[in-house]
C-alpha cells in the first residue's frame, strides 16, 4: 500500500433488476475512448562544462626574436595576473634561430632541467618550415622529445605571415604571392609536425590572419612587416593564455603597454573564436 492512499467507507450500489429479454429498442452504448496522453519526453539541457581551478604553471617559450621583440612572454604574465592565475613565465630565444639550432644547443638542455616546467612553447623561425621542411619536421620532432624528457609538455607555437605587400612575397616563391598562402604552408607544416609528434598546435598565425583580415586597424607588425609591434606581440599571448587556461580571455583581459581597450577587446574576440575555450570565468 503507498503511503498517503486510503480506503473510503463507500456504501454498494443496488443491484440492477434483471432483463428479462434481449429488446432491438435496448442500445448499449459505449463511453468513447479515452485518449491516452502523449509520453513526455525529458528535455536535453545544454550542459556548462565542469572546469576546474586554473592551476599554477611554469611556461618556457623556446623560441627567436617573433618571442623577444614586444615581450610576448611578460604579457603573457602579465595577463596571468589579471586573471588572478599564477604563471611564472621564462624565454630561451635568440634572434633568427630556428628549431635546429636550439636542439644542438647545450643551453636548451640546461634550461629544460632547471626547472620543472609545466609547459614548453616551441617556436621555430618564421621561414624555416618553408625553406626546409624535412630540417624543421626532424628538429622539432627531437625538441618534442627533449621537452617531454624534462617532465614537461610540450606545445608548439605556429608563426603568422608576412604583412600584405611584403617584399618577400615578389621573391621568394617558396612563401607564396599572399599573407593566406603563406599561412596555409606554414600551418600545413605545423600542424603535421603536431601530428606525426602527438603534440597540440597554438594557432597563432590563424589568430593574426583573422585580426587582419576583420580589424586592419589594429597594428600588429613593426614596420619592417614581419616582427610583433605590441599588439601583435598581445595577440600572441591572448591565443597562448586562452589555450594554457581553456578559458574565455575576453572576461579578463587588460590593456597593457600600447594595447588600449578598444584593441585589447578586439583581439580578446579573435583570440576566443579561434582557440575556442570551453570555459568561461
Amino acid at each position: 500500500m503507498l503511503a498517503g492512499l486510503a480506503f473510503c467507507g463507500c456504501v454498494a450500489a443496488e443491484a440492477s433488476p434483471p432483463v428479462a429479454a434481449w429488446s432491438p429498442s435496448l442500445a448499449i452504448v459505449a463511453e468513447p475512448p479515452v485518449a491516452a496522453e502523449p509520453e513526455k519526453r525529458a528535455v536535453a539541457v545544454p550542459q556548462t562544462p565542469t572546469c576546474a581551478p586554473v592551476e599554477p604553471l611554469d611556461v618556457l617559450f623556446i623560441g627567436n626574436s617573433y618571442v623577444i621583440q614586444s615581450d610576448t612572454p611578460s604579457l603573457l604574465e602579465a595577463m596571468a595576473v589579471d586573471a588572478g592565475v599564477e604563471f611564472h613565465v621564462e624565454r630561451l630565444a635568440m634572434g633568427g634561430k630556428d628549431f635546429a639550432f636550439h636542439l644542438g644547443r647545450p643551453q636548451t638542455k640546461k634550461m629544460l632541467a632547471s626547472r620543472d616546467w609545466d609547459v614548453v612553447l616551441l617556436q621555430s623561425h618564421s621561414l624555416d618550415p618553408l625553406r626546409d621542411p624535412e630540417g624543421f619536421a626532424k628538429a622539432g620532432a627531437g625538441l618534442v622529445e627533449a621537452v617531454r624528457a624534462s617532465g614537461a609538455e610540450p606545445m608548439l607555437f605556429e608563426t603568422w605571415p608576412r604583412r600584405a605587400g611584403h617584399n618577400l612575397y615578389n621573391y621568394m616563391e617558396e612563401v607564396g604571392k599572399t599573407p593566406a598562402e603563406m599561412l596555409r604552408r606554414v600551418a600545413r607544416q605545423y600542424a603535421e609536425l603536431g601530428r606525426q609528434t602527438g603534440t597540440p598546435v597554438v594557432q597563432v598565425g590563424h589568430a593574426w590572419m583573422q585580426l587582419q583580415e576583420e580589424n586592419a586597424e589594429v597594428g600588429l607588425y613593426l614596420k619592417d612587416g614581419a616582427h610583433p609591434a605590441e599588439d601583435g606581440a598581445y595577440l600572441s599571448a591572448a591565443v597562448i593564455f586562452a589555450e594554457l587556461t581553456e578559458r574565455d580571455p575576453r572576461a579578463v583581459l587588460q590593456p597593457h603597454g600600447a594595447t588600449d581597450a578598444t584593441e585589447a577587446a578586439a583581439i580578446g574576440a579573435v583570440a576566443s573564436a579561434v582557440v575556442e575555450p570551453p570555459c568561461a570565468w
